[in-house]
């Protein structure tokens, strides 16, 4: 991940690895451990405003805390040199909608959703803060002995398509999910650009030239699909991904047939994987 944190992190932040945990494996959704990590990075990045380091790590633990089963972990720890959080805050930061950013700054998946990803492998999440001195949140994965024994060639591996310059346009009234996007889109190579909400995306349209436009379904004003149809009056060959956070997304495909859908929230694979498929079959299309 060491260049997708790099672009996404940006240029005043260094990044740093301290990898220690060697060949041990872990059990864990390997697209999700990416967007847990992405998340705690952008998360650090942001606590840090005008720059500073980031630190991801790895070790093996042969201690365990309330919680865990006995036995060896891998720790996956992604410290920053930022404010802080106070003492009577951290008891609070893995509650579902809470975060310590201000208005107007990207939530991420937040840190409720990072502990669901490790608690559903069999493991947990630690946090230590210290108030001007930065944060290291550690996520904690036991370690699989069937796994440690596959060989690399036997694992298997999965591409993420990468963007072949294209420009999207990510419309989105949630800022924090927006921020979310845009961030992963600009990792994957894409020129990014944004909006608060539909009529504002269809304002971006003539100036931005984008080449896939990102919405959300559900938004106040006009929905998602509504969007893309007016969005095609003003660009007939733009590609349109419907964003939905619906349980049923069938129904919203049924609904809108002739869009492409995408439910959230998603891994960093899914999203790259619908928006060059989306970008494909739009360019498939006779003119």
């Amino acid at each position: 991940m060491d260049d997708l944190l790099t672009r996404t992190l940006g240029h005043t932040v260094e990044v740093r690895a301290d990898l220690q945990a060697g060949a041990a494996r872990a059990n864990a959704d390997p697209n999700q451990l990416e967007l847990a990590i992405l998340n705690l990075a952008i998360n650090a990045r942001d606590a840090m405003g005008e720059g500073g380091t980031v630190t991801v790590s790895s070790r093996i633990a042969h201690d365990w805390h309330e919680g865990l089963e006995p036995g060896r972990y891998v720790v996956i720890a992604v410290s920053d040199t930022g404010h802080g959080i106070p003492a009577e805050l951290l008891q609070k930061v893995f509650d579902p909608f809470f975060t310590t950013k201000s208005v107007g700054k990207g939530t991420g998946l937040g840190l409720s959703q990072v502990y669901g990803i490790a608690t559903q492998s069999g493991g947990t999440v630690r946090i230590d803060s210290t108030v001007g001195v930065g944060t290291s949140i550690e996520i904690w994965l036991p370690i699989s002995d069937a796994a440690e024994r596959l060989r690399p060639s036997e694992i298997p591996s999965s591409e993420t398509p990468l963007s072949q310059g294209e420009r999207i346009l990510v419309v989105d009234d949630d800022a924090g999910v927006r921020h979310f996007i845009v961030q992963c889109l600009k990792s994957l190579g894409y020129v990014v650009t944004e909006a608060s909400g539909g009529q504002a995306g269809l304002d971006r349209i003539a100036g931005d030239h984008p080449d896939l436009m990102v919405v959300d379904f559900a938004m106040p004003g006009v929905n998602g699909a509504q969007v893309a149809t007016q969005a095609r009056q003003l660009a007939p060959n733009l590609a349109v991904l419907l964003v939905t956070g619906y349980a049923d997304a069938q129904a919203i495909k049924d609904l809108v047939q002739s869009e492409a859908v995408l439910r959230k929230p998603s891994k960093v694979s899914d999203l790259a994987v619908a928006v060059r498929r989306t970008l494909e079959e739009r360019a498939s299309l006779p003119a």
